[in-house]
């Protein structure tokens, strides 16, 4: 994707964003936070990572990035993943009741609803405090169609509030790259090998 060039011009906050989160030394800040002792297996998603900086902060290791050498963690390809992957990855950072401290005792259970999700909790009054629609989107990286995606390893991704006009057309840019490659979505599940691709990002 590049930066300066259409279409990535016009989705130009949402490369950033993938650019910090595919990098070592930025995505330490990217949400929620990755500490020692967060596992796949001990994260539950109604308690998101505490927003506040504790100094316990951790790398993660985020896939796909062309320009990292590949037998390290974010030199590994992702892949297209099964219509099924995409909602397992969102139902880790958004759609459910999760606990937040923002505002009174009232009202720190956050509903289960369509518009619930993990930037709100992150950047609430930075970007979703008076602008809850129309706005912002709420974008992930690994892609929530890659089967390595929030679920796969639940500390290992990134979330962003992003331009909500960018993150749709950086979508269906998305949509049209998995079409001319080819890289169909893997039903089955034993043979992800089939859609490997890696994000370059260039000026």
């Amino acid at each position: 994707m590049s930066k300066s060039r259409q279409p990535g011009a016009g989705f130009i906050k949402v490369i950033e964003y993938i650019e910090d989160a595919m990098d070592p030394a930025k995505n330490i800040k990217t949400f929620p936070f990755r500490r020692q002792g967060d596992t796949t297996a001990s994260r539950d998603p109604e308690y998101p990572p505490t927003r506040k900086t504790l100094g316990t902060e951790i790398s993660k290791a985020i896939p796909g990035n062309w320009a990292a050498a590949p037998d390290t963690p974010a030199g590994k390809p992702l892949h297209r993943g099964a219509n099924a992957n995409e909602a397992e990855n969102r139902a880790i950072f958004s759609k459910h009741k999760f606990w937040s401290d923002h505002g009174t005792p009232e009202e720190v259970f956050w509903q289960d609803s369509r518009g619930t999700n993990y930037c709100k909790y992150y950047e609430y009054e930075s970007k979703f405090k008076d602008n809850y629609t129309g706005v912002y989107d709420c974008d992930e990286y690994p892609y929530a169609s890659t089967k390595e995606g929030a679920a796969k390893d639940k500390m290992n991704y990134s979330v962003r509030g992003v331009d909500l006009h960018q993150n749709r057309s950086h979508g269906g840019y998305l949509g049209t790259f998995y079409s001319e490659y080819r890289l169909t979505p893997d039903e089955v599940g034993d043979n992800v090998e089939d859609s490997p691709f890696r994000m370059m990002i260039v000026p």
